[in-house]
Order: structure tokens, then sequence, then C-alpha cells
């Protein structure tokens, strides 16, 4: 286990609440790890669901000293190596907890090198609420994105290299999203042809700002972000299934 000094503290759970998205791009060369620290207010049960983890271990570990520092010290609950579906399902006390994802090391000939986690983790201690909100307009400084995945695409792979997930990136910068500073907006993609996936990263750290994939409504896929200022945004239109094709078009709206 490696130290962290700064893990993402990504707050506390009360008593209940919706799955929290949990996702990432790693790198063995510049990020090979990225590390939440978090805490549980109560007894409950806590369990993450991946929908894709590619080339990505998973520490589930307690802060046993309550200095939230990611080290040798702490008691590892679970170590899982990539795989997907629901990773653990553990009954917790209250107190301080870490989740790190790893890239495993996997090296690659040629491609994009990049391990990848996608999913939710939930805290169980009673009922849940999901409220959803509506829609208007955000003018011309976010124009709809249209295009095609092919396997011409830049892709990243997983299974020894015999899946290849493609991928469409867009960019938009800070100076002109200066009229939405402050604003939140909702990315909706859609394609007839492939389970669109929406992946927002800062398009200067490559840190993954949000995800998005809807298994119930698989050709539709709905992101939310609150624009800030000084970031440049990056939009990353993937598929949920390796080797998918197909045209694609999104369209953004004021929340």
């Amino acid at each position: 286990m490696s130290t962290r000094q700064n893990p993402r503290n990504i707050g506390s759970f009360p008593n209940a609440e919706n799955a929290r998205p949990l996702t990432g791009r790693l790198s063995l060369l510049t990020n090979p790890e990225e590390v939440y620290l978090f805490n549980l207010s109560q007894n409950g049960q806590l369990s993450y669901n991946s929908t894709r983890n590619n080339f990505t271990d998973i520490t589930l570990a307690r802060d046993i000293n309550n200095n939230g520092i990611f080290d040798s010290t702490e008691a590892i609950l679970e170590l899982k190596d990539a795989t997907t579906g629901t990773l653990f399902s553990e009954n917790l006390l209250p107190g301080n907890y870490f989740l790190e994802f790893k890239d495993d090391g996997t090296e690659f000939v040629f491609g994009d090198a990049d391990s990848v986690y996608i999913g939710n983790l939930l805290f169980n201690s009673g009922g849940n609420n999901n409220p959803n909100p509506p829609n208007p307009n955000p003018g011309d400084n976010l124009a709809p994105i249209s295009g095609e995945l092919s396997n011409s695409d830049r892709f990243y792979c997983c299974n020894n290299n015999e899946q290849r997930f493609y991928y469409d990136e867009y960019n938009f910068s800070s100076s002109s999203l200066q009229d939405l500073i402050g604003q939140r907006i909702k990315l909706e993609l859609q394609s007839d042809d492939f389970d669109p996936v929406i992946m927002l990263l800062n398009a200067d750290t490559r840190q993954v700002i949000g995800t998005a994939y809807n298994p119930n409504d698989s050709n539709n896929a709905q992101l939310e972000v609150t624009i800030e200022a000084g970031v440049n945004y990056l939009v990353s239109v993937e598929s949920a299934s390796p080797g998918a094709t197909g045209s694609y078009i999104g369209s953004f709206t004021i929340v």
C-alpha cells in the first residue's frame, strides 16, 4: 500500500442516500492511483457496484488512526482485482474509511494503457430518495455535438487487448463558457447504434468530473455539471460495450 497525503474527501453518508458515482481514468506513469476518504455516521451496509473496471485494483480500508492519511497502518477490509459487478458489500461501523483505485500495472504494446473505473458507492441504513429536475437552453456557448464512433478512433483496451472501447473527445474552453459560470448544465447523449457513455473531464488535468450511463434506457445517457470559472472541460463520448461503433448526437440544456 502506498501513502497518499491528500485523498479526495467525498464527505459523510447520512442515514441513507442514492448511489454516489465514483469514476476515474488512471495512468501508470502520471497518476497511478486515486484514494477517496469518506465518513459513515452510523452502522450500515456499504457496497460498491462497478459498471466498468479495466485494469484497476480496488481496496476498501478503515482509517484506524483517524488521521486522513492512507498508509500501511490502515485495516484492509476488501481487496479486489479488476472485475465488474458488486465488488463488495460490507456491514460497517461508524468511522472514516478509504477507497483506493489503483492501476494494476498492465502494460500494452500499443494503444492507450490507461485504466478506467466507473461505479457507484452505496450506503444503506434506511430508505432512499431520488430527485430529478427540469430544462431550458444554454444559448450558443455549448453547441450540440454529433459524430460517429469508428474503428479508426482512439481507444483503450481490456481483456488482453481482445476488446477495444472507442471514444471521441470534445473540448470546451473556460473562455467560451464565461456566460455560463455558476449555471447547472445537462448534457444528453443519444445513439441508435450503441449504448452511450458520457465521461466529463478537466481538460488540463484529465481528472474525471463525472460520468453517465443509463442501463434502463440504453440509447440515452444524461450528465449534469455546474460550470466553474477557469475550468477547461473535455467531453468524452464512449460506448458501454467493447467494439461498438455508430453515430450519436448530444445536446446541452440549463437545468
